[in-house]
Order: C-alpha cells, then structure tokens, then sequence
C-alpha cells in the first residue's frame, strides 16, 4: 500500500481485523468521530493516535505509515542500501572479526565523531557506507581491550548504535531501532559511566514511547533518575545533559501517552533548568541539551497535543538556531508544519515543510508525519499550486 495514506491503512488493517470503527475507537482509547475522520482524510492521524490504533490492531505504527519508504530507482534507494549490514552487525556477538587487526583507540575515536556529525546533518547514505565497517571495528577492538582502554571503547559503541539507531528511525525500520537502543544500552552499561547508562535507559523509553507504551516509559525515566539522583548544583555537565535529556523523553511520554499537559510542561521546566548548567552548545552523549532544543522540544510538546495555536506561539519565541543540530531544527519545522496546519494557516505549513526540506532533506522526504501533513494540505488545496506539486513529487507520492 505504499501509495496510501495513514486514514486508508487504518481502515484497511481494521477489515482485515474484523472490527469496526466503533469497535478500534475503544480498543484504542480515542473517539469514534475521530477514527472517522482520519479514516476518511479529514484530519491527519497523529503519531499518539498512530501508537494507540496501532496497539489496538495488533499492527505497528510504521505498517500504518507505509514505512519504509523505498525509491524506485537504485539512486532514490541509496540511502536503504546499509540495512542489511546494520541488520547483519546487530546480530553478531561480541567476538573480533577473522583477519581484522584491532584499529588504535584515537583513530576510532576520530571515526566516531566523524559519523555522529553526519548524524547531526542527517546525512544517512554516507552515514550507511560507514557505519557496518566502524561497528565491527569497535566490536574488534572491544573483544582485545584490555581493562583500562574497555570503557572508552565500550562508550565509542555506544555513541555508534545510537547513530545507527537514528538511521534505522528515520529510514522506517522500528524493529532494528528497537534492538539498535538495547545495543547502546549494553554497551552503555560496559562502559561504566551512570550517565551514559541513563541515556541508554532514555532510549529505551523513547522507543517504548514509540509503540504506545508511554506509562512503561514514564516508569523507567523516573527510576533512572533516582537511580542518578538529582545532579548538586555545582555536579559535572554529563549529569545535567543526561537529567535534561530523561525530562524531555518523559515531557513526550506524559503529552503523547495520557494526553497530559501540565506533566509534560512540567518536564519541560525541569529540561529547562537543566540547560543552566550547561554551554549553549552542549552536545553531552551527542544529544542537544540547550536552551533553544528544549524550546524545539516545548513546540512538538504541543503539536503531539493537538494545540496547534500554543505550538505557533512558542514556535515564535525561539530566537536563534545556532547551537542546535540541524537534524532537531529540521524537525523543529516539520513539527511547526503540523501547527500550521491546526490552525488553517496552509502555506505557512508548507513554508516550513520548504524549510525542513533546505536543512535536512534526507530526514525530511523519509518522514512520515511530512507525508501525512503534504497529503492533508493537498486534499485542502482548492486549486493545484505548483509548489506543493512540486514537494509532493519531490517525496515521491
């Protein structure tokens, strides 16, 4: 069904379950008007009501998308080429390859850091070219660490599988994701360090979050923190990037999972205050805790609650860009796009699909909320616009 939207999967898994619409509607926890009304393309399906359809119809949130979303052409596909090494290195145990020297620690390190930038870029073709060779080379030079060079090792795979996560999240393979935050969470645990083993567990939350199991992930990030406990004050950055970073997982968990506002702002303040201990460009464990991503986090925080006036509004209080990833700013415009679209302003959505598209298009054609968004704008058009003709071709729909 790959040229179908979300409404029309649903409706399609939904027969093929034998239920009806009042039926999924209670199952899923939503309103039957609203199952209808995604079913029949008058309202996009958000990622929570995705989730929740999704668990009810025993499917996968990425079946009702589409996902993965392949080219026609061997060039189109390029940047799928990887998942089958991904896949293969995800299931290989922790022994050195055959014939495969270990590479010293500084040059893997330089390595390492090389691939989570063209993460940061969403550069996911060259990242997939790399990334199957610099795992087993870690995995190689893991199995002949001795004690004191493991941890770092250990750390260096960490940071890897979560590159390797985010190619396997944003291409549309939610499984291999899954396993690919368990890989960082292991090696997270190898390596000794509490913060970094915080973060592993704040993967493992998002993907829970991912599949409609928002009170499970609340559980974990709340016992991670106690775990960590509350950094002092004066504590190292490296625990105030990892507490930032377990309130905004939870921020997502409480405004998609329950629907819960006034959790989710108040996990947002606790980021908030986070980012006060740290540089504006804090890229700790390589994910953004600063002042302006929590600002990002605060406008999808109000997307996934449908309240696309407070998604605008706090969209327009970020003043600068500068210290923030451009993988999170194009996602930053892709959330923006769906408040537009809330509050009927179309070609301000379209604007900021243009946006996303200029900073991250790798990320952005493979998204499957853009395509949502794209559909519902095409299906408001009155009269054909060259523009969003020329982006809907562009996604290949």
């Amino acid at each position: 069904m790959p040229d179908e939207s979300v409404g029309q999967r649903v409706a399609q898994f939904r027969r093929l379950r034998g239920r009806t619409q009042l039926q999924l509607a209670e199952l899923a926890g939503v309103s039957l008007s609203l199952v209808r009304r995604v079913e029949q393309g008058q309202v996009p399906a958000t990622p929570a009501f995705i989730s929740a359809v999704a668990r009810a119809l025993k499917s996968s949130p990425a079946e009702l998308q589409g996902q993965p979303f392949r080219g026609s052409t061997p060039q189109a596909d390029r940047a799928h080429a990887a998942i089958g090494s991904l896949r293969a290195e995800v299931a290989m145990p922790p022994i050195p390859d055959d014939g495969i020297a270990a590479r010293p620690a500084a040059d893997l390190q330089a390595r390492v850091a090389a691939a989570s930038q063209l993460a940061h870029r969403v550069q996911l073709v060259r990242l997939g070219d790399d990334l199957p060779g610099l795992l087993a080379d870690l995995r190689t030079a893991a199995a002949h660490a001795d004690d004191r060079l493991a941890p770092q090792i250990q750390a260096m795979l960490a940071e890897t599988w979560g590159n390797a996560r985010m190619v396997a999240r944003v291409l549309g393979y939610p499984d291999l994701a899954q396993s690919m935050a368990e890989r960082y969470a292991q090696a997270a645990e190898r390596s000794g360090d509490s913060y970094a083993i915080a973060i592993g567990n704040s993967l493992r939350a998002a993907e829970l979050i991912q599949v409609d199991r928002g009170r499970a992930a609340a559980a974990l990030l709340s016992v991670t923190r106690q775990a960590t406990g509350e950094p002092a004050e004066s504590g190292p950055p490296e625990a105030w990037a990892a507490w930032g970073w377990s309130h905004l997982q939870s921020a997502l968990a409480a405004a998609r999972g329950a629907g819960d506002a006034d959790t989710a702002d108040a996990h947002l303040a606790e980021a908030a205050r986070a980012t006060r201990h740290l540089p504006a460009d804090a890229d700790h464990y390589r994910m953004t805790v600063n002042r302006a991503n929590v600002a990002i986090w605060s406008v999808g925080i109000a997307v996934e609650l449908g309240n696309g006036a407070e998604a605008v509004r706090r969209a327009g209080t970020i003043r600068e860009f500068a210290s923030v990833t451009p993988n999170r700013v194009s996602h930053h415009y892709i959330d923006l796009a769906r408040g537009h679209l809330y509050v009927g302003d179309r070609s301000a959505a379209l604007a900021s699909l243009i946006t996303a598209r200029k900073l991250a298009p790798q990320q952005t054609r493979y998204h499957p909320q853009v395509r949502e968004t794209v559909r519902m704008l095409a299906r408001l058009e009155c009269r054909r616009t060259d523009s969003l003709a020329a982006f809907t071709s562009w996604l290949g729909i």
